[in-house]
């Protein structure tokens, strides 16, 4: 089993449909269980503080499980349960997800690049949200593309980039074509026995005025 600690820090934020600019503090706690070598099983804990790390905004629980289908390419499906904060209350929110990745080596450079394209669900919000207010963000697709470095000679510390946009499914004449995106960096620290702590740096600009289910 392999128990992967992580820390993200996400300053700033920025959504300019609600004229806000925010730090944020994620942390969290990954662990995942290789039951062959094609299917393994994975579980997260994280929490999300804004309002410059002051406020709790989101905790999740996620559990996940993932097949490879071909060489290199893997099918997952993962189910989320969080709770948002709303002004002086926490609100379920509840996140079905279908995720397909390819990755593959850039020759003998050390570079590795994966692909990752995500149909994710949300459900449980107030109806009025969902149906009235931004239905397109119900359901949303999710490209995430990912690049680390990684050399023999020294494997305990690797470097990341990575992109990420967002994308409602459903068309509506208040979104554009993406609602989100995000941009990537940090470190990953390989430790012993199987442990891993990973701290990166993210820029995340929400385009629209809705809310987005990252």
């Amino acid at each position: 089993m392999k128990a992967i600690i992580s820390i993200f820090i996400l300053l700033p934020f920025i959504s300019f449909g609600q004229n806000k600019n925010d730090a944020e503090l994620w942390t969290g706690i990954s662990l995942q269980y290789d039951a062959s070598k094609k299917l393994s099983f994975g579980y997260d804990a994280q929490t999300r503080f804004d309002k410059n790390f002051s406020n709790l905004k989101t905790f999740f629980n996620e559990i996940e499980a993932e097949y490879e289908i071909l060489n290199d390419v893997d099918f997952g499906i993962s189910y989320r349960y969080s709770q948002r904060f709303k002004t002086d209350y926490f609100e379920n929110d509840n996140r079905i997800a279908l995720n397909l990745s390819y990755g593959f080596k850039l020759s003998e450079t050390g570079l590795k690049f994966k692909a990752r394209g995500r149909y994710q669900w949300g459900f449980d919000r107030l109806t009025a949200i969902n149906e009235y207010i931004y239905p397109e963000n119900e359901y949303e697709l999710r490209l995430k593309l990912n690049l680390k470095y990684e050399n023999d000679a020294f494997k305990r510390i690797i470097p990341f980039v990575e992109y990420e946009m967002f994308k409602p499914i459903l068309d509506s004449p208040n979104i554009n074509f993406l609602t989100a995106y995000r941009i990537a960096g940090g470190l990953k620290f390989d430790l012993v026995k199987k442990h891993e702590f990973e701290i990166s740096y993210i820029f995340d600009r929400t385009i629209q005025t809705g809310e987005t289910s990252h």
